[in-house]
């Protein structure tokens, strides 16, 4: 069954339970009420007949006496106690006193049967017009009743089509952005269903998304690995040749860095991929500063900065370097593209490093944003990088200090330069 037609099917049950309920109170309400209402005509006449008979201003025969009222009562009076009561109609015969209501033969009435002074006084009311009026009533109320249902679940169609249809649309949009689907599917008309099929089509798409870029990562790291190290191995045979000068020495040498800083950047992409932390091994935090500087030599970029590198010499920790380096290299790069001219000093204190600038600052509608992908706000990257590679950089950096378990945050101000501080609690220093 349709989630549509569940709703319309409890709201008009929910419905007919109150038209019935209003019902049937009503029809019992008055009921009682017509009841009570002839009872108290009944004992009312009942004491006028006693006073008017009791003070002779009414004068009967001896024996039994009808005395008439009206429509609908009668009275009689049995004078004497040895009365024939064999005149009286056959329902009133045997009656005792006090109040009575007889119903018999689509007929009903009240009586009371008083004792007095002068014998005993019965008088009758015919209440069958009252009932057959209450029974009209009632006959009213279930036409009435009915169609308020029939309304009722009209409109509880039309309602629960109104508050089914959001889900619908959102049912319809799921079902036609899962991947692998094109079309809408229903599950006999189930629209949770049809729903929690598409959520499970979507969450089953980005698992092998996220599987397949899990996979790439590790091919490339896997396929680079080997020629990265050749090239290196290549390179330090070549470097140990003695007809080299001392420019092309220097040069072997940044080679071997560059490959050393692409080996670390795919160690780094591997483990982001993986959302796990990579290898944990002793890192000097001092050298580790440098070793980023250093790696930024020949990325294209001119460096007005001036950096100053205060962590002091032979701080070790246990960590991942791969991850502090992919870290550093980006934090550093951001204060060469947009700190100008300008002073940049690492710092290392209890709870981690702070890498601080004196340059223009981040303005505060951008400071929020910063860390997110592709985000660039007033800053600019490189004019030939690519438009996809720009605003990068500090999401990758917060991206390893959170798989690693640390923490980078940013406090900056127009004019008053820039602190990115990575809280490297989680790692043990030696």
């Amino acid at each position: 069954m349709s989630l549509q037609r569940r709703i319309s099917w409890a709201l008009g049950a929910l419905v007919a339970v109150f038209v019935i309920a209003q019902g049937v109170l009503a029809y019992l309400s008055l009921e009682e009420q017509e009841d009570t209402l002839v009872d108290e005509i009944v004992l009312s006449e009942t004491k006028r007949l006693v006073g008017r008979l009791e003070s002779g201003e009414l004068k009967v025969a001896a024996g039994v006496s009808e005395i008439g009222l009206g429509a609908n009562l009668t009275a009689w009076l049995l004078a004497g106690d040895n009365a024939d009561r064999s005149s009286l109609p056959s329902r009133l015969r045997a009656l005792t006193p006090g109040p009575h209501v007889i119903e018999k033969d689509d007929q009903a009435f009240h009586i009371v049967v008083a004792p007095m002074l002068l014998g005993t006084l019965i008088v009758q009311y015919d209440a069958t017009l009252n009932e057959q009026r209450v029974y009209r009533f009632g006959i009213e109320l279930l036409i009435i009743g009915a169609l308020c249902i029939g309304l009722g679940a009209a409109l509880s169609n039309m309602l629960a089509r109104l508050v089914v249809a959001p889900f619908n649309r959102l049912t319809e949009r799921f079902a036609r952005w899962a991947p692998g689907e094109s079309a809408v599917t229903t599950a006999n008309g189930d629209e949770e269903a049809t729903l929690l099929a598409a959520f499970d089509r979507v969450r089953s798409g980005l698992e092998g998304a996220a599987a397949r870029q899990r996979e790439f990562a590790a091919n490339v790291a896997h396929e680079l690995r080997t020629p990265l190290s050749a090239v290196r191995t290549d390179i330090e045979l070549t470097a140990l040749s003695a007809s080299l000068n001392a420019d092309e020495r220097a040069r072997l040498g940044r080679a071997m860095q560059t490959i050393d800083v692409a080996a670390s950047t795919l160690e780094s992409l591997h483990a982001l991929s993986a959302q796990n932390p990579g290898r944990l091994e002793p890192v000097d935090l001092h050298v580790l500063v440098d070793d980023a500087w250093r790696s930024l030599a020949h990325d294209g970029h001119e460096r007005p900065l001036h950096f100053v590198n205060e962590v002091p010499t032979g701080d070790t920790i246990v960590s991942d370097r791969h991850a502090l380096l992919t870290i550093l290299r980006n934090l550093l790069r951001n204060a060469v593209e947009h700190a100008g001219t300008a002073t940049c000093v690492v710092r290392r204190d209890a709870e981690g490093l702070h890498i601080t600038d004196d340059g223009p600052g981040i303005a505060p509608a951008d400071l929020p944003f910063v860390f997110e992908r592709y985000y660039r706000g007033r800053f600019a990257d490189s004019p030939g990088q690519p438009a996809s590679d720009r605003g990068l950089g500090l999401a990758i950096a917060k991206q390893s200090a959170e798989v690693n378990g640390w923490r980078l945050t940013v406090e900056s101000a127009p004019e008053s330069g820039t602190c990115f501080s990575l809280s490297l609690t989680p790692a043990a220093a030696i």
